[in-house]
């Protein structure tokens, strides 16, 4: 979900629909660890970017 994440930096998807497909592919019990690794790799390809974050 890290690579998933950063990958979004590249693809002009809304990360709101990533989230809803990460919600409704995987388990209940698994989407917030996922949601948050999801969120992380976003964050980190952002700010080594030099770019602001956009949700």
């Amino acid at each position: 979900m890290t690579l998933l994440g950063a990958l979004l930096a590249q693809l002009s998807i809304a990360p709101k629909h990533w989230l809803a497909a990460i919600r409704a592919n995987l388990a209940p019990k698994l989407h917030k660890l996922n949601e948050q690794s999801f969120s992380f790799g976003r964050m980190n390809v952002f700010h080594s970017a030099g770019t602001a974050y956009q949700s």
